[in-house]
């Protein structure tokens, strides 16, 4: 079994402890296992386990080679973008926004969004900063008809780690004047 960081959280107004699942990043309250009760927490993390198995997942080496092949959605908000960079070729809907662009005509969600709005059959690819937002926005999709999206775990911090190409967007383009072909 992985190792686990508790830590005490106020839940109902009593302090219990909680356990920090690494996978998802999310708190789930547990009971001390020396009052008998730590199969609460196994069933806890298989919960946890469940949940996250109702997506399938894309690998970097995966991803890398098919970038140009699906939308990928990057769900952090703008600023992160912004200040972090993304995927190339990838759109930013935020995750407070997912549910809502969903419901969005093809010419409003252009408009907003900058690129076409994808069809429900169309082959997706979710990512955020680490993951946790990716799975939140994979449940909307899911709930909101759309059957080929991919959830990629790694996300932008992994792609950046393991050298992938990461645009800057707001920073100017350099372009090599020697090449530029000037016939006037």
């Amino acid at each position: 079994m992985e190792k686990y960081t508790t830590l005490p959280v106020h839940v109902f107004t009593r302090l219990q402890r909680a356990v920090v699942v690494p996978r998802v990043g999310s708190l789930v309250p547990v009971v001390e296992a020396d009052t008998g009760n730590s199969h609460l927490l196994e069933a806890a993390l298989e919960e946890t386990d469940a949940m996250n198995r109702g997506h399938s997942e894309i690998t970097y080496d995966e991803l890398s080679t098919k970038l140009k092949d699906v939308t990928v959605i990057d769900v952090r908000n703008r600023i992160e973008m912004e200040q972090n960079g993304q995927i190339p070729g990838s759109h930013c809907i935020p995750v407070t926004e997912i549910k809502y662009a969903c419901t969005m005509d093809e010419n409003a969600f252009k408009n907003r969004y900058g690129f076409e709005k994808p069809g429900p059959d169309d082959p997706l690819v979710v990512c955020c900063k680490t993951g946790v937002r990716s799975k939140t926005a994979c449940d909307l999709l899911q709930a909101n008809g759309f059957k080929r999206h991919r959830i990629y775990r790694g996300s932008f911090s992994e792609w950046e780690e393991k050298g992938g190409e990461v645009i800057k967007p707001g920073q100017p383009i350099f372009y090599d004047s020697d090449n530029d072909d000037d016939s006037s």
